[in-house]
């Protein structure tokens, strides 16, 4: 019997004698079962009474001097109510306590009675441990997990196995059966445990795994690919990872999709303080033509390129390869082509730049694998600076420089026919821009010392390519303006150079206007 668990008290038997006297007083006796009724809700008011007086006068004096001392620890004793959640045991002490002594020793409504009480009094427990695990868990998180480590799912398992054990308990005071016996028979349904808790064992095995292998962490930026995952991730937990995306939405994630799946975490390049630019401009293939000694004279006037070219060629004259790379030149480039000039002007352009990182990592410039359209030029570094804004002001700042150099070069970026260029079919064809040994465009010194492009016509003080002082590296609106005096420029016959065959590509935006003019001339009458 369940009676037999609850011990008497010589207390709890003066109390219980109080109360006979009180209702003897009254004129009752526990002669019937109304009798039994008045006498338990007596002593049902009389435990509330002390669970109540509990709260009032003991939680009220132990948060006094808890809470003194302000630390995490109390903080989240505090928020999660522990002491307040640990006084509501006493009332179920109480009520078994006292309930044996208005019931007659062999009374069923008593047995039903302390079974439901004692299921209540489990249930208290555990709801108290789950507390003293959340503020266990916060405390450990805050203070001891420096590497923040997705620790929720370990705790929700905790808490899981807290109330698999008390809903065991619970069952088997309800049925009076064992609770090693109702184990025993849970063998059987293993199969339909394992299919109702799949998700939670699936998450509970990837939690694991996130935590063993270091991949996520709340407050990692990781995306998905393939999906719309992609923010900052703002909760891990046993079924579930939470992640805010840049439009504010979130978005739900099963752990077991993030071990199953490819899985992009952008911390490391945060933390290392480096972002890679790996971006391309399109060169018109029939733009490309060998150089001249005239056309290298005047490159020699734009920054960096004078000592380059020079070395190159030394070592042309000395029968070495132009484009062979040696120790003292760090760029891949030659002086064969002017494209090969532009892309060793590209490379010294990096690594003169304040907010390239050289040396720990690459930094090059590489011609991709031709397409029909035009002919790839790729830049592969590495800015200093992971702040997503600054990054991509320095992105831009280096992209439009290069753009708007790339006539001074005799080069032109190519980019597909237009509208524009369809309703321009017919009219004259403007001339490929020529290199016709004009200067070039003015562009800034380098100083060694200071490690800085100092803008021409200014005082030295050093600047950089990005909003707080917007020095470029090339006057912009001069590289146009002599973009548009050499376009227009005829080439003398000594200084015209011989192209190349160049390769078949896609038509660009001169292209259509030629196209144009070919059909008229088909379309006139032939003479005899």
């Amino acid at each position: 019997m369940v009676i037999s668990w609850i011990p008497t008290h010589k207390v709890a038997q003066w109390l219980l004698n109080l109360v006979d006297r009180i209702l003897l007083w009254l004129g009752l006796t526990k002669s019937s079962m109304a009798e039994e009724v008045v006498y338990t809700v007596i002593i049902l008011g009389i435990a509330l009474l002390a669970g109540w007086l509990t709260r009032k006068v003991v939680v009220l004096i132990t948060q006094h001097f808890v809470y003194a001392r302000r630390t995490i620890f109390t903080e989240e004793m505090e928020h999660e109510q522990l002491i307040n959640k640990s006084s509501h045991i006493i009332p179920p002490l109480v009520f078994m306590a006292f309930i044996p002594f208005a019931f007659q020793t062999d009374s069923h409504a008593l047995d039903i009675l302390m079974r439901i009480v004692l299921v209540y009094f489990v249930l208290t427990v555990g709801w108290t441990i789950c507390s003293v695990f959340n503020v266990i868990w916060v405390n450990y998180n805050r203070k001891e997990n420096t590497k923040n480590l997705p620790l929720k799912g370990i705790l929700n398992v905790a808490k899981g196995l807290v109330w698999m054990v008390i809903a065991i308990i619970s069952v088997a005071l309800l049925v009076d059966r064992s609770p090693a016996a109702l184990l025993t028979g849970l063998g059987a349904f293993a199969a339909a445990l394992m299919l109702i808790f799949k998700d939670s064992i699936l998450g509970f095995v990837a939690g694991l795994q996130l935590s063993a292998n270091d991949m996520l962490r709340v407050g990692d930026w990781i995306a998905i690919p393939g999906t719309i995952v992609n923010g900052i991730v703002t909760d891990v937990s046993l079924t579930a990872v939470k992640v805010r995306n840049w439009d504010n939405t979130t978005v739900t994630v099963p752990p077991y999709t993030l071990v199953s799946t490819q899985l992009q975490n952008w911390n490391k390049m945060k933390q290392r303080g480096r972002r890679q630019i790996q971006r391309s401009i399109l060169i018109d293939i029939s733009t490309i033509r060998p150089t001249t000694p005239e056309m290298l004279e005047d490159f020699k006037k734009l920054p960096f390129m004078k000592d380059y070219i020079e070395k190159m060629q030394k070592y042309a004259a000395e029968g070495e390869a132009t484009s062979l790379m040696r120790d003292d030149i760090k760029v891949n480039g030659s002086i064969d082509t002017n494209l090969g000039v532009f892309r060793a002007y590209t490379g010294l352009y990096l690594h003169h730049h304040p907010w390239i990182t050289m040396g720990e990592l690459t930094c090059m410039v590489r011609e991709l694998q031709q397409t029909p359209q035009a002919q790839p030029l790729e830049l592969f570094c590495y800015t200093n600076t992971a702040d997503w804004v600054k990054y991509e002001g320095i992105q831009s700042d280096i992209f439009e420089h290069l753009m708007a150099a790339v006539p001074a070069f005799g080069l032109s970026a190519y980019s597909a026919p237009s509208s524009r260029d369809v309703v321009n079919i017919g009219n004259p064809k403007p001339e490929a821009m020529p290199y016709n040994g004009n200067s070039p465009v003015p562009m800034p010194a380098y100083d060694p010392k200071t490690n800085w492009v100092i803008p021409p016509n200014t005082s030295g003080d050093p600047g950089f390519a990005y909003n707080e002082h917007p020095v470029y590296p090339a006057n912009i609106a001069d590289m146009v303006a002599d973009a548009e005096v050499k376009a227009n420029t005829p080439l003398s016959p000594s200084t015209t150079p011989t192209p190349a065959a160049p390769a078949p590509s896609a038509p660009a935006h001169g292209d259509v206007a030629a196209g144009g003019d070919a059909a008229k001339q088909s379309d006139a009458p032939k003479g005899k």
